[in-house]
C-alpha cells in the first residue's frame, strides 16, 4: 500500500494494517518546491514583507528597512524531506541552520543537530523557527504557548508541515502583542481556513492554502515514479524505500 502524501497521520494508528503488509508514503515527492518556498519565505519574513504589503494595502508609506540576512539562526525542527529542503534554502541565502529531530543524528545542510529534549534550550536563540516534522504523538502540540512565549520578538514561524504542531491561538496572541515579528502558515486546522477564523486577521501572518511542496504541473507523475521504484524493488526482493514505521508513524 502507498500514500500518495509524505505525512501518514490520517492514517493513524496503524493497526488496522494487515500483517505482512508493506506501507510506504511519499517521501521524497516535496524537496524540490518545499526549499524554492522556503528561500521566499525566509526572504519574505525577514524583510518584514508581510507588514510591507499591509501598509500598501491601508495607503501608508512606512520605510521598514532591515539588516543583512546572513548569519541569522534558523532552527530547523524536522529533518526529514522538508526539514532537510528547509536547510537547503537556509544555507542558500547564508544562515545558520541548527536542526531538530527525534536523534542527534548529523545532518548534511546542518550546522549542528539536536534531540527534542534541547529543543527549549534553543528556541531563545533562533531568528526563524522552521516546524517540518511529521504529526505523531511526539510532535502534537510540540510548539506550545510556554515555547512560543520564549522566542525573542524579532523571531518568525514557518510551519510547512501540520497545524496541530504548533499552538495557532498563543501564535496569534504573540503576533498581536508585537511579541513575534512574523510567521507563514502553510497548513491550518481546518483546512480550507473558515472565513471566521481570527487568523485571518493576525498581523504580519502570511497564510498560504497548503500548497508549499506539491509540484502543481508533475506530482502525479513524481508519484508514480517513486511507486513503480518500490515496484522494482519488490519482484527484485529488496527492500523497499520510504516503509512507514508501524512505531514512529512516519
Amino acid at each position: 500500500m502507498h500514500a500518495t502524501s509524505a505525512g501518514v497521520d490520517g492514517y493513524l494508528p496503524l493497526d488496522w494494517l494487515p500483517r505482512g503488509v508493506a506501507f510506504t508514503n511519499n517521501r521524497g515527492a516535496h524537496g524540490v518546491k518545499a526549499e524554492q518556498f522556503m528561500r521566499m519565505a525566509f526572504t519574505m519574513l525577514h524583510t518584514r514583507m508581510p507588514e510591507i504589503i499591509a501598509n500598501q494595502h491601508a495607503r501608508r508609506w512606512v520605510q521598514l528597512f532591515s539588516p543583512n540576512l546572513v548569519g541569522r539562526t534558523a532552527l530547523i525542527v524536522g529533518l526529514g524531506d522538508l526539514g532537510e529542503a528547509s536547510a537547503r534554502a537556509a544555507k542558500q541565502l547564508g544562515l545558520h541552520v541548527v536542526g531538530v529531530r527525534r536523534t542527534a543524528r548529523k545532518s548534511r545542510h546542518a550546522d549542528a543537530v539536536h534531540p527534542y529534549a534541547k529543543l527549549d534550550k534553543l528556541l531563545p536563540n533562533a531568528d526563524f523557527v522552521v516546524l517540518a516534522v511529521p504529526l505523531t504523538t511526539e510532535t502534537r502540540g510540540l510548539l506550545n504557548r510556554q515555547r512560543l512565549a520564549s522566542m525573542k520578538p524579532t523571531a518568525a514561524v514557518i510551519n510547512i508541515s501540520r497545524a496541530p504542531v504548533a499552538d495557532y491561538a498563543a501564535l496569534a496572541e504573540q503576533l498581536r502583542r508585537g511579541a513575534l515579528a512574523g510567521a507563514i502558515l502553510d497548513v491550518v486546522d481546518p483546512e480550507p481556513l473558515p472565513a471566521d477564523s481570527p487568523l485571518w486577521d493576525a498581523p504580519n501572518l502570511v497564510i498560504t492554502p497548503h500548497i508549499s511542496c506539491d509540484d502543481g504541473e508533475r506530482y502525479a507523475d513524481i508519484s508514480l515514479d517513486l511507486w513503480f521504484e518500490n515496484l522494482a524493488r519488490f519482484f527484485q526482493k529488496k527492500p523497499l524505500l520510504r516503509r512507514v514505521s508501524l512505531q514512529h508513524g512516519y
